[in-house]
């Protein structure tokens, strides 16, 4: 046991991972609730607000100085052909272990683009339920996004992680359906 405990660090530090990294980062919302996601933060064409989910996370490693906050929808690839992106947050200042965001607040970072437009865009699902993810990075510096303006680029998860692979210290996400 004590070697594959060894094997498994030497793999992870390898690829760059240290154990900070390992830490257990969590992000919550009071919105996502049994696996699924409050109304309110849906479109007004589907009945919501257009609303931001508040979003807790805690267990932030020691070295972190900026969060980024992304929500997306896989499941609109079918419709859209895309994975559509909801919210970007970037280079939140971190200040200590944790972090809120209440909804009815805007964060203290740059809120960028999402698929149609800038800032929250509203889930509005066109056909049936869709599974909508909401993931926090832990970041060990301020990440240079082109995220507003004409030029600016909606960041799915996956092309956050990908473009800043050298900045993430932990990931955290949770999922919610809505329909």
């Amino acid at each position: 046991m004590k070697n594959l405990i060894l094997l498994v660090t030497a793999v992870l530090t390898f690829f760059g991972f240290s154990q900070v990294a390992l830490a257990e980062m969590a992000i919550g919302s009071t919105s996502f609730a049994d696996g699924k996601i409050a109304k309110v933060h849906a479109c007004t064409k589907m009945g919501g607000k257009n609303q931001p989910p508040p979003v807790s996370i805690s267990g932030l490693p020691s070295d972190v100085t900026h969060i980024a906050i992304i929500m997306d929808d896989p499941d609109a690839k079918s419709v859209a052909g895309k994975t559509w992106v909801h919210w970007n947050v970037f280079n939140i200042k971190a200040d200590g272990d944790s972090y809120s965001i209440d909804a009815a607040k805007k964060p203290n970072g740059l809120v960028g683009k999402n698929s149609g437009g800038s800032g929250y865009g509203g889930m509005c699902p066109p056909n049936g339920k869709h599974t909508y993810r909401l993931a926090a990075f832990a970041l060990k510096e301020e990440v240079k996004v082109k995220a507003s303006g004409f030029s600016g680029k909606a960041y799915t998860i996956e092309n956050f992680e990908k473009d800043f692979k050298v900045s993430i210290l932990a990931k955290a996400m949770i999922t919610g359906d809505f329909k």
